[in-house]
């Protein structure tokens, strides 16, 4: 809401979203009739090479989402590079966003990779996790299920745009991909200290 309260609706956000929000019909209709856009390189392309409309992405993924409680202040993009390439090949800037709060809603104790792995979540979904967490009204809950948030005060910071380099290389993903997550992570660093 603050984007289009600042925006004044016009600069559309298309937001991409995991795979496994897509996972069954009633959650793919939920979340295309609100305009949230499948993840993948082809439709990231289109909206940025085609459109030149801003684009939301969440580069960790499910691996971020639901990393552990005690890893809430840690960027975790398991080495995701998709987001810095698309970058790179369209020549946009990429706006660092951090935010604190989402992990106080519930208590992750594990993602459940092992898990995972074993239930072959990874061909089915695209997921790598299967998170245990303490959450309302479950208790003990298993899998991204839907939960009663904690009251928890949610807090974000935006750094200045990260120019991608020029070069159209590997070597140029990898470093923009180093630069996002160092300021990502010094974001998280104050306002983890800031409590």
């Amino acid at each position: 809401m603050l984007w289009y309260d600042h925006f004044v609706r016009t600069r559309p956000l298309n937001v991409l979203a995991h795979e496994l929000l897509f996972a069954t019909r009633a959650t793919a209709r939920f979340f295309e009739t609100r305009g949230v856009l499948r993840a993948t390189n082809e439709v990231a392309h289109a909206v940025l090479a085609t459109h030149r409309r801003d684009l939301l992405v969440f580069p960790g993924g499910d691996l971020d989402v639901w990393r552990p409680y005690r890893e809430r202040f840690r960027v975790h993009f398991a080495g995701h590079l998709g987001y810095a390439r698309l970058a790179v090949e369209t020549q946009t800037a990429i706006v660092p966003v951090a935010h604190a709060g989402a992990h106080e809603t519930l208590y992750v104790i594990t993602d459940g990779d092992e898990l995972a792995r074993w239930l072959g979540l990874r061909k089915l979904a695209r997921a790598h996790i299967w998170p245990v967490h303490l959450s309302l009204p479950w208790g003990l809950g298993f899998g991204p299920l839907p939960h009663i948030p904690l009251p928890a005060r949610f807090r974000y910071l935006f750094g200045e745009p990260i120019a991608p380099p020029a070069a159209h290389d590997e070597r140029a993903v990898r470093v923009l991909a180093v630069e996002v997550v160092r300021r990502i992570q010094a974001m998280l660093d104050r306002l983890r200290d800031e409590g």
